[in-house]
């Protein structure tokens, strides 16, 4: 049997690892400790048309093998049936021996890569319905997240978000991420958008104060977003205790409702750049924790807080402002209700043409706003 190491994956290659014992010149199989693995709509896995280092453009060159033995879990079984391999060159190599750990190229035929290809729903799920993903405190990131138990929801918010990135077509269809009650050391770092158009939420506890499910990340953002989403990304009920509550620099709409903002080092939440747009929308929010500023808008960033209802407790204090649009930064908070309680601070910030449209409405703090080189507030 001819194996030669590639010198560069070809194309539709995915790497793989020889296992021990390794392989002599004379072997009919090959031991390999992981596989990329790709599966039918059936969930069944897929064997068939697999070479090792071919070239996809040759149909006389490597022999179709299969993949006995294998893992639908770990990838890990037996390469079978290869009679021929070829040189980085891409002439037929000569038979030699490899020993455990030598780094392969698999090489997916034409006829299975275009079955992957054409159709990638078939290594997707492609949600009929809704679905929700369960987020405990005493939950593992290794269960399913479909099942509100010990047993059964993850651990991790990222662990959820990452599943629906990486598994699902939503086909339309809403996500829900349901987080229980209890203190999360960790939020969600968004660097990925989903697929298939359907609504996503991440949802804590939603009765007031929002306090039941609680996200406290110290000096790291509670939640970030740095990728066009395809759908408006809710999140709500949370209370946050962060670096920064909500940080966007990606691209489409994320809405934010029933959130308790505990001491926050920045901002309680900052549309970044432009097409990061926050959404507080007639939504309910709760200050209960000092802040520089409650919202920035910067770098053409946009907030619509319009007809926000915003309830101060404990008396919060703003050390730059309670809003703050700057670079061209915009938010937008016209018919804002204050519900109860005073805070402290500057109403607003407006530089380096930023633009404030407050309507004349009465803001959280205590003292006049200031507009500096082209910003405007009216």
């Amino acid at each position: 049997m001819a194996f030669t190491a590639l010198a560069k994956l070809k194309r539709n290659s995915v790497p793989t690892t020889i296992a021990a014992p390794g392989i002599s010149a004379a072997a009919t199989t090959i031991p390999v400790t992981e596989l990329s693995r790709f599966y039918d709509v059936d969930g069944t896995l897929i064997t068939r048309g697999i070479m090792i280092g071919g070239d996809n453009a040759n149909s006389i060159l490597p022999e179709e093998i299969t993949i006995t033995g294998a893992s639908g879990t770990s990838g890990a079984g037996n390469l079978t049936g290869a009679t021929r391999g070829l040189t980085p060159d891409g002439t037929i190599g000569a038979a030699c021996a490899w020993p455990a750990g030598t780094n392969i190229a698999v090489t997916l035929t034409i006829s299975l890569w275009n079955i992957i290809k054409d159709n990638f729903g078939s290594y997707r799920e492609r949600l009929t319905a809704n679905r929700t993903y369960y987020v405990r405190t005493d939950g593992n990131d290794s269960n399913t997240g479909l099942v509100n138990d010990a047993s059964g929801a993850f651990l991790t918010i990222q662990k959820a978000y990452d599943v629906v990135v990486a598994n699902l077509d939503t086909s339309g269809y809403a996500v829900t991420i349901q987080v229980g009650d209890g203190t999360y050391a960790a939020g969600l770092s968004a660097t990925k958008p989903w697929l298939g158009g359907g609504l996503v939420t991440i949802r804590g506890n939603l009765t007031a104060p929002y306090t039941g499910a609680v996200i406290s990340t110290g000096a790291s953002n509670a939640f970030s977003v740095s990728c066009l989403l395809p759908t408006k990304l809710t999140i709500e009920g949370f209370n946050i205790i962060s670096n920064i509550g909500i940080f966007h620099q990606g691209v489409g709409t994320v809405f934010l409702n029933k959130i308790n903002y505990g001491a926050t080092t920045y901002h309680n939440a900052w549309a970044a750049n432009t097409g990061a747009i926050i959404s507080l929308y007639y939504s309910s929010i709760i200050i209960s924790g000092n802040c520089s500023w409650s919202l920035n808008a910067s770098n053409g960033g946009y907030i619509n807080a319009g007809g926000v209802n915003v309830t101060l407790t404990g008396t919060p204090a703003f050390a730059g402002s309670y809003i703050r649009a700057m670079i061209a930064g915009s938010i937008d908070i016209s018919s804002i209700v204050i519900a109860s309680g005073t805070a402290t601070g500057s109403y607003f910030t407006a530089t380096m043409n930023g633009v404030i449209n407050y309507g004349g409405a009465t803001l959280p703090g205590n003292s006049a706003g200031t507009t500096a080189t082209g910003g405007q507030a009216a």
